[in-house]
């Protein structure tokens, strides 16, 4: 559905009345909170559909004064600092951090998981929410062969857990190939179950597996998350041999690479460090758009062992 209209939102939302219309109804009785979750996946698709963060935009646009009403909205921080249409709300913004370790220890303790004495990398992965729930999910146990040193070495994991070893492995893979590739290409996060009518079984079977997830509609089905996503399409990437530079230029007016490519960049860099080397030696030597420049600074800038490639390479974008 083309949701480029607050009419239209309404539809889409089955309500008698516009979104801001029904919210001062209520509001003239009760006090309303209008919760807007991932405004940051609408930028990302800010080239063919950025009339679906405009509709929201306009919505808190016509809620900002009313009285009784409360609006909060999420977004991730370079979309919020890079969308100039994010400062149209002039919006009080309020920094989330991640939560510290003694908080996940506690949730850990709970599920009877001793985390103790695990290394500082591997608690720092776990501190951000959507690697601790594919954890304990998925992964969980005490013994020490079920810490990562990575995001990627734990998808890594449930990827051979769920996918590779499975009895549908081959099936399962090209599935997942050809939905994260449509996905890239089309820019959208969610495709139409009847398209897949004859890997239904199998679409199944990923969805119980945690990796799909279908539409409240029932008619289409998407990742469970985007970083499941994104990690499918890096796979895919170092599968098939496909050369970065061919990937992200054509791509980069748009944000949607964004994700795409820091997964590709870090699964390539533990997966084969030399192709890695080659991969992003030769990007950074193009003309680059702003965005994804910030975003290389920002990878090299992460890593805790650089090699001297890496260290060059930040230095002479810092330089510039």
């Amino acid at each position: 559905v083309n949701v480029d209209t607050l009419g239209k939102l309404a539809e889409r939302l089955q309500l008698p009345a516009t979104v801001a219309d029904c919210v001062m109804t209520i509001a003239q009785e009760h006090k309303v909170v209008v919760l807007i979750d991932q405004l940051d996946a609408l930028a990302d698709l800010v080239d063919l559909r950025s009339e679906r963060l405009n509709v929201l935009l306009n919505l808190i646009h016509q809620l900002a004064e009313t009285s009784n009403v409360y609006i909060i909205a999420s977004s991730r921080e370079f979309e919020f600092n890079h969308d100039t249409r994010f400062q149209t709300i002039q919006a009080e913004v309020i920094q989330l951090e991640l939560p510290s370790w003694d908080t996940v220890n506690e949730v850990l303790k709970q599920l009877n998981i001793d985390g103790s004495n695990w290394p500082d990398s591997f608690k720092e992965v776990l501190r951000t929410p959507q690697n601790l729930k594919i954890f304990v999910e998925h992964l969980n146990g005490t013994s020490e062969q079920k810490i990562f040193a990575s995001y990627q070495e734990m998808l890594e994991k449930l990827w051979y857990q769920k996918v590779t070893r499975s009895t549908e492995a081959g099936p399962k893979k090209a599935l997942l190939g050809a939905v994260a590739e449509e996905m890239s290409d089309k820019e959208r996060l969610w495709l139409p179950i009847a398209r897949f009518d004859d890997q239904r079984t199998i679409l199944d079977h990923l969805v119980a597996d945690g990796i799909f997830k279908i539409s409240e509609n029932g008619f289409q089905f998407g990742f469970q998350h985007q970083t499941l996503f994104s990690h499918a399409r890096a796979r895919a990437f170092v599968q098939n041999d496909i050369d970065l530079c061919d990937f992200v230029i054509p791509r980069q007016h748009a944000l949607f690479v964004r994700p795409i490519l820091w997964s590709i960049l870090g699964y390539t860099r533990e997966a084969s460090r030399q192709t890695y080397s080659d991969q992003i030696r030769k990007l950074c030597s193009e003309t680059l758009r702003f965005h994804i420049r910030h975003l290389l600074l920002d990878f090299l800038g992460r890593l805790e062992d650089p090699d001297d490639l890496e260290e060059d390479l930040l230095e002479t974008w810092l330089e510039d």
